[in-house]
């Protein structure tokens, strides 16, 4: 198959973040793209930025990137970790006009009001509405929800039955290749958990699973992105099946590699996005 190779390449200008993930957004433009950070080439043809869920500084990240790219005139595909049985939800909110019905429409749907992991973020809602503000710009930027929903095509025999991980990331490779196929010509973003954009041929906590970029990339080239957090902050999100969700503590980290990743950028700290059922 021949895909046109993404031209990305992500540099940050100075050693602090923080400034980059909050972007300002000026009356007479849809958005304002990160000032620290300049757009050259990266051969790659899916840029995977890795998630620690539930903070306002990675999904405000993603933001400035898009708008970057959507500014200079790039089509997008910007792949969520969202159910793939939301897509007709999110597309529809994300051809209109963004008004209070609109947004309670898009967070009826069930995954709104499940587990508060994180991924069902203030932050995240946000980054829908604002593909949303860039299409009503006329911005070539599209929302591809690739995670696999509710049924992935496999019926469980018993009620006890649990959905395996191993299936889960081929799954969600298996939807952002299709995607590709269809949008050779747009640049590909995907936003997901780090554990899922890190190449990791086998996962620390089970050998047998490996991570969602790393068999997306025995087929089309990724290159990972993470973070450092210099002051650590705090998420919201699970840390245990005993825990109830809720905000907790990220430790600081100066790191500049990790495997798995080709890039790693400082944020100096995180701040916790509340559930988006619950934001004002």
């Amino acid at each position: 198959m021949n895909i046109r190779h993404s031209t990305l390449r992500l540099l940050a200008s100075g050693f602090l973040f923080a400034a980059v993930c909050k972007p300002i957004f000026a009356s007479d433009l849809p958005c304002t793209p990160h000032a620290q950070i300049s757009v050259s080439k990266i051969n790659a043809d899916v840029i995977a930025i890795g998630d620690f869920h539930g903070s306002n500084e990675i999904p405000a990240f993603v933001e400035g990137l898009v708008c970057q790219l959507a500014l200079s005139g790039k089509p997008v595909v910007l792949g969520l970790e969202l159910p793939m049985d939301l897509q007709a939800g999110i597309t529809q909110y994300t051809l209109s006009k963004g008004t209070p019905e609109d947004k309670k429409a898009l967070l009826s749907a069930y995954f709104w009001h499940e587990k508060q992991d994180g991924r069902r973020s203030e932050a995240m809602f946000k980054l829908i509405d604002f593909v949303r503000r860039l299409r009503n710009e006329g911005k070539d930027v599209l929302i591809s929800a690739f995670d696999s929903g509710k049924s992935d095509g496999l019926q469980a025999l018993t009620k006890n039955e649990t959905r395996s991980q191993a299936r889960r990331d081929s799954i969600m490779a298996t939807n952002i290749y299709d995607r590709l196929k269809q949008y050779p010509a747009h640049t590909h973003i995907l936003f997901a958990g780090s554990g899922h954009t890190g190449k990791f041929k086998q996962q620390d906590w089970n050998p047998a699973v490996s991570s969602m970029a790393y068999l997306l990339a025995q087929r089309v080239s990724v290159y990972s992105i993470y973070f450092s957090f210099l002051k650590g902050g705090e998420i919201w999100g699970c840390r245990g099946p005993d825990i109830p969700c809720g905000r907790g503590p990220v430790s600081a980290s100066t790191a500049t590699t990790k495997e798995g990743f080709d890039l790693i950028l400082p944020i100096e700290k995180l701040t916790a996005s509340i559930p988006a059922k619950d934001a004002p």
